[in-house]
């Protein structure tokens, strides 16, 4: 996550940052304006928390309201804009970038059930509200943990169980609110499942087309608007979140992580996660290898 993708909106307003994975704001009103934000340009995800008054919206250009003690929960599949903060309006946001969700220990599924959720907006009870908003304060306390030693690690448990109790309370929603599945969504989640299975060793679309009995470029269509990525870049952003992953851990040589996601050499994953990351593996590892910090 690029903080200088965030400057724009934030004027006075001072957020809480780690490792540009993760920014939490305690008001959002810096964001009221014309000016609409892409998650897709960031690969972000949002979570809004309406503590007092009624937001409105805009995702992908359809108005929504969200009132007091409401839940926005934002994807990179969107763009986003605040339209008014109304009554008085508080909002807080805790921002994650996707690739820390290859960091931790993640399910796929869990991951593209926040993807595929349909209604950006619903309503917690007292003590659902309490619980979430309880698991968010655990998460800044962890941002603000300087001198913790191991704060890397303390943040990411703490978005974790966030993402977890926040899955658990949409299965509980949906389950209450069936919602009607196209052929599309079934496609995507069977892709999902197959890249899941697969990635590591098959990175072209064709494999995963002939597997689901489509053309690569219906397969293309379909995710694409979903995700706002093409199936390819699905699949590699799959692979350099594993990448990531394995970076951290330090018995593993670059060759062995090249070969364990079937590069043909130790140059041609370089030359991949380069184009992700900005960044060569070794210096990824170097910057952000998970260890003891010491203090000064």
């Amino acid at each position: 996550m690029e903080r200088q993708v965030f400057e724009k909106f934030l004027n006075s307003e001072k957020p809480e940052w780690f490792n540009e994975d993760v920014m939490y704001l305690n008001d959002i009103s810096a964001f009221q304006g014309e000016q609409t934000f892409s998650f897709v340009e960031g690969g972000i995800f949002a979570y809004l928390l309406v503590d007092e008054g009624e937001l409105e919206f805009e995702l992908n250009g359809k108005k929504y309201r969200a009132k007091s003690r409401d839940l926005a929960l934002l994807s990179h599949a969107h763009s986003f804009r605040v339209v008014r903060m109304i009554a008085g309006a508080r909002c807080r946001a805790l921002f994650v970038d996707q690739s820390l969700y290859g960091q931790v220990v993640f399910t796929e599924r869990l991951y593209y059930q926040f993807l595929l959720y349909r209604h950006p907006v619903f309503s917690l009870g007292e003590d659902e509200w309490t619980h979430l908003s309880g698991c968010v304060e655990q998460i800044l306390q962890r941002l603000r943990a300087r001198e913790h030693y191991y704060q890397k690690g303390a943040v990411q448990l703490a978005v974790f169980m966030f993402m977890i109790e926040l899955g658990n309370l949409i299965r509980h929603h949906l389950a209450a609110h069936p919602v009607s599945q196209t052929s599309s969504d079934q496609v995507f989640r069977d892709f999902v499942s197959l890249v899941a299975r697969h990635f590591k060793a098959e990175h072209s679309v064709t494999f995963y087309a002939e597997k689901l009995n489509r053309s690569p470029q219906n397969l293309s269509r379909i995710v694409k608007r979903i995700t706002q990525m093409t199936a390819s870049d699905f699949i590699y952003e799959r692979l350099y979140q594993e990448a990531r992953l394995l970076l951290h851990r330090s018995e593993y040589s670059i060759q062995q992580v090249a070969d364990k996601l079937c590069f043909s050499d130790q140059s041609a994953f370089g030359k991949f996660f380069r184009s992700r990351s900005g960044e060569t593996p070794s210096a990824f590892r170097e910057k952000h290898y998970l260890s003891p910090r010491r203090k000064e």
